[in-house]
């Protein structure tokens, strides 16, 4: 049996890896949740698309080390890494999917755990896939305690008409406003 590999240094290349699988499934909707609760020390992290969703079978063995959905695909080590970060901080992870309904993967971690590793630059992994996917409304939702901030790529492409996602300008801004709300929020995460 193959060994599991070595865990992400930063969860935000676990929402990526989770992002770019739910775009894979067909999903033209994403929506990236994190909510920081700094009194009981835990973040939520949750990503939800419009997918094409798994049955039961296929959830359950989601998690397992090498199982992959994808033919001839090496991988199938985001899912089972991601749990095992929860897992090692005392949280847990939840997979909740149905064909045809989307897949919303949320994990608890403890903060507070000397295994939590950080949240990582969520302002380049929003970019990375706002960029990379044009076609996908992107979502990210941001909380601390009672503070919160969404940015969305619908209402970006409202607002800018015809400027593309991928103008230089509009990356430079997209980062900033999310440094600048997720400092805001006064995040320990």
């Amino acid at each position: 049996m193959e060994a599991a590999p070595k865990a992400m240094e930063e969860l935000s290349l676990h929402i990526l890896d989770i992002a770019q699988n739910a775009v894979a499934a067909q999903a033209t909707s994403v929506e990236i949740a994190i909510v920081e609760d700094t009194a009981i020390e835990t973040l939520t992290l949750s990503v939800a698309d419009n997918g094409i969703g798994m049955d039961e079978q296929t959830v359950r063995q989601a998690t397992e080390w090498g199982f992959s959905t994808k033919p001839h695909n090496k991988g199938g080590f985001g899912l089972p890494m991601f749990q095992r970060a929860a897992r090692v901080t005392g949280g847990s992870m939840q997979i909740t999917s149905a064909p045809g309904l989307g897949t919303d993967v949320r994990a608890v971690l403890h903060t507070g755990h000397p295994a939590y590793v950080p949240l990582g630059d969520m302002s380049e992994t929003f970019v990375i896939l706002m960029v990379g996917h044009p076609d996908v409304e992107f979502t990210y939702r941001r909380s601390c305690n009672d503070a919160s901030f969404i940015l969305s790529t619908a209402y970006m492409k409202q607002v800018l008409g015809n400027v593309p996602l991928n103008c230089r300008a509009v990356i430079e801004w997209s980062v900033r406003r999310i440094n600048e709300q997720t400092a805001l929020l006064g995040s320990k995460a």
